[in-house]
């Protein structure tokens, strides 16, 4: 049994005894007046009457303990609101740590998640492969940017002079080039895609440190390609996320195939 209890206990038979006592004494009183005193009344008046400052002092102690009843019960209030309020401190701190581990525990499965999704991306650059070149992975960009580059001259000079549309010149590049390309690399820019649109819709807050992670994977011959296939009407939305994240950071202006396609990007696309 605590004290708590202990105290509640003490004052459940408290206040019967003190009843009890004073009924006691009132009826000693009673009895000695009656049964020890003579039957001359004016003499057992005046015997009363000696009691009256007893009386006086009794009704004394009862105010005080009325009054002492009273700071009692203050100082009950007192701590009573001293326990809510650590109470309430408590459940705060309570609250923010079960908050912190929230915000730890989302950001650990956003890793888990965001880290897969890379070595996905990763692997399936390595797996690239131009067979007609005998090259595999990231060496495969290059000769690919120098097809495309070589489609989009090639293009230019037969159709440049009835088509001033640079845009639609770019879309018949990138068709041809397609067309005859050994390996379908859209699962590539689908992969890439998917990452940066979980980063971007995930509730972590240093978004953009995450997207430069994406950004570190990117070697600057897939920034070309990136660039071009971006244009076209299937990668529009990747190219949103191009521009969000400042995928193309030191990006070369003089090797593209025209400079001024570097004006199709808004200047967040370049930004660090």
């Amino acid at each position: 049994m605590d004290s708590q209890d202990e105290l509640k206990n003490e004052k459940r038979w408290l206040l019967p005894l003190l009843l009890v006592v004073a009924i006691l004494i009132w009826l000693s009183n009673w009895v000695a007046v009656i049964h020890f005193m003579p039957e001359d009344w004016p003499y057992r008046g005046q015997f009363g009457d000696m009691f009256g400052a007893a009386n006086a002092l009794f009704t004394a102690l009862a105010f005080a303990g009325f009054i002492y009843a009273i700071y009692l019960q203050r100082q009950d209030l007192h701590l009573q609101r001293k326990e809510l309020k650590l109470t309430r401190n408590e459940i705060q701190g309570q609250r923010e740590q079960m908050q912190l581990q929230n915000r730890t525990l989302s950001l650990q499965q956003f890793e888990n998640t965001f880290f897969q999704l890379m070595d996905l991306f990763n692997e399936l650059v390595r797996n690239l492969e131009d067979r007609s070149e005998g090259l595999k992975g990231k060496a495969c960009f290059n000769k690919w940017y120098s097809r495309f580059r070589w489609k989009y001259d090639d293009t230019v000079r037969k159709m440049g002079p009835s088509i001033s549309d640079d845009t639609k010149l770019l879309e018949i590049a990138h068709n041809q080039f397609s067309s005859g390309f050994p390996l379908d690399i859209s699962n590539y820019f689908k992969t890439l895609y998917h990452l940066l649109w979980f980063v971007d819709r995930s509730s972590i807050v240093d978004k953009e440190f995450y997207a430069t992670l994406v950004r570190a994977q990117i070697s600057d011959d897939e920034k070309y390609m990136i660039f071009y296939y971006c244009l076209t009407p299937n990668y529009r939305e990747l190219k949103a996320y191009v521009e969000k994240f400042g995928l193309f950071q030191l990006l070369k202006k003089s090797k593209l195939v025209n400079q001024d396609h570097y004006n199709h990007y808004d200047a967040t696309a370049y930004s660090e």
